[in-house]
């Protein structure tokens, strides 16, 4: 199961903007330690799935905390950037912020 949020379509905009990334981030952490949405159910992987190019705020805010549980968690980070040739450069640009050692595979 991963964790985090899906594109930005699919999020509920006026409960996300109120959020920060370190909230996130710590959401995120909390599901993958010790269970998603108050269950012991945890999650093995931060999902971030595509969005349009570029992206939009609250898709990077989404994506820069999954950057920064993966820094605290170690855990992978799974991003599907989409069919547009320049999504994989501008996710991987926003990743690197905040995991300079970032490994593409």
């Amino acid at each position: 199961m991963g964790a985090g949020y899906y594109e930005g379509a699919a999020q509920d905009a006026g409960k996300m903007v109120k959020r920060t990334e370190e909230d996130i981030a710590a959401e995120i952490v909390a599901d993958l330690r010790t269970g998603a949405h108050g269950t012991e159910v945890r999650a093995g992987a931060h999902w971030r799935d595509r969005g349009v190019v570029p992206l939009k705020e609250l898709e990077r805010k989404s994506l820069r905390a999954g950057g920064m549980a993966q820094r605290e968690t170690g855990a992978p980070l799974v991003v599907h950037p989409g069919r547009n040739e320049k999504a994989p450069e501008e996710l991987v640009n926003i990743l690197r912020e905040l995991v300079p050692t970032l490994a593409i595979r």
